[in-house]
C-alpha cells in the first residue's frame, strides 16, 4: 500500500511484565526505604532488652542461659531463662547468667530509659537447678 501509515500493535501484557524499568525502580525504592528511615530517624532495629543484654555481656562478661542452663551465643535466637525487665527504673533480682563458666544470680538494674545504662550485681548461684 502506497502512502499508507504504519500501524503499531499494542504490547500484549498477558502473563508478562510490560513495564520492567518501573518495576525495577519500585523494587529498588522499597529496599532503600528501611535503611534510609533507620538512619534518618536514628532507629535501632534491636529491642531495649537486646541492647541491655548486649551491654551486660560487654561490661561484665555475662552470658545468658537457655532452659538447659547452657550459655547462649549472641544472635542464636534460642529462648533464654536470663530474663529481666528492660524499662527505665526497673530492678530485676535473681536473674541467672553464666560468668567465667560459673552460674551466678544477678540483680539487673536499668536506672534510665537508655538500655545502655543497665548494670548488674552478681553473686554465685546458691542452687543452679532452682
Amino acid at each position: 500500500m502506497n502512502g499508507a501509515t504504519a500501524r503499531t500493535t499494542p504490547r500484549q501484557g498477558l502473563g508478562r511484565v510490560t513495564y520492567p524499568l518501573e518495576v525495577l525502580l519500585l523494587i529498588v525504592l522499597l529496599l532503600a526505604v528501611a535503611p534510609v528511615a533507620t538512619r534518618m530517624f536514628d532507629l535501632d532495629p534491636q529491642t531495649s532488652y537486646d541492647i541491655a543484654l548486649e551491654t551486660l555481656t560487654e561490661k561484665y562478661g555475662l552470658e545468658p542461659l537457655d532452659e538447659q542452663r547452657n550459655p547462649i551465643k549472641e544472635g542464636s535466637g534460642v529462648l533464654t531463662i536470663s530474663e529481666f525487665r528492660a524499662v527505665g527504673g526497673s530492678v530485676t533480682e535473681d536473674v541467672p547468667f553464666l560468668l567465667d563458666g560459673q552460674e551466678v544470680a544477678c540483680t539487673v538494674d536499668m536506672p534510665t530509659d537508655d538500655p545502655r545504662s543497665t548494670t548488674a550485681t552478681c553473686a554465685p548461684a546458691t542452687d543452679p537447678a532452682a
